[in-house]
């Protein structure tokens, strides 16, 4: 991506490691926040990282260097030549979700996407919270319809955000209309509050602490809306 750089070993470990593994057919790792960022760009990455982020997507362990993920982002992403123009390319016609498609198409060819914690760039995220929280609503929007193009089961865990989004709304409501509902409804937000304040409590300064505390729920919440409005709308051709 324009707004990222990497480690002056970025591109030599991760042609080392497509020399030595020829099932990886490409490849990525961590996106680490530049030193100099201000805290408001900064909280969004400590967000998609972490466990309660959407840091925690099913992983394979391939060794302690190595893990096999679903998908990689673009901002660190190496993809072997040949596989890149057998594949066609990346779909220009999807405004985010572009890398995740082609991930996928990689797998479905017979290789591994990998992650390596050698293969490491510096990226300039959004600001928290309006220009990030755009960028999660067009993610969830455009993997929703990816999705209905490329379903399969072991991708259900995209869904999670948007089943979470209409808990709490369906969720609320029923426990406004049924008294029994209330106790169950309100131990399960009790539950994720603990949860959000727990993984806000590890983001570092005070600071991102606080942000924390507001920015996993909106995360999820403008996510999991997006996500939504991707399966009821038709994919738009940028």
């Amino acid at each position: 991506d324009s707004d990222a750089y990497p480690k002056e070993d970025w591109l030599s470990n991760a042609s080392g490691l497509l020399t030595r593994h020829a099932s990886i057919g490409c490849l990525g790792g961590p996106n680490h926040v530049p030193p100099e960022s201000p805290v408001l760009q900064r909280i969004g990455t400590r967000i998609l990282f972490s466990k309660l982020g959407v840091g925690s997507f099913p992983v394979k362990p391939m060794s302690e260097e190595l893990l096999e993920v679903k998908e990689m982002a673009s901002s660190n992403l190496i993809v072997r030549r040949e596989l890149l123009i057998a594949l066609g390319g990346f779909d220009v016609t999807l405004l985010t979700a572009e890398d995740a498609r082609l991930c996928f198409q990689v797998q479905q060819a017979g290789y591994r996407v990998v992650f390596s914690h050698n293969v490491e760039v510096f990226h300039h995220p959004r600001s928290f919270p309006w220009p990030f929280l755009r960028s999660i609503f067009q993610y969830g929007r455009d993997k929703a319809w990816l999705l209905k193009d490329m379903f399969s089961l072991d991708k259900s865990f995209y869904f999670i955000p948007t089943v979470f989004v209409l808990g709490l709304l369906l969720g609320g409501v029923g426990a406004y209309f049924l008294p029994a509902l209330r106790i169950p409804y309100g131990a399960a937000l009790t539950l994720y509050g603990g949860a959000v304040c727990i993984q806000s409590a590890f983001f570092g300064s005070v600071h991102e602490a606080l942000l924390g505390l507001l920015g996993i729920p909106a995360t999820h919440i403008t996510y999991g809306i997006g996500f939504f409005v991707g399966l009821i709308t038709r994919r738009k051709k940028s």
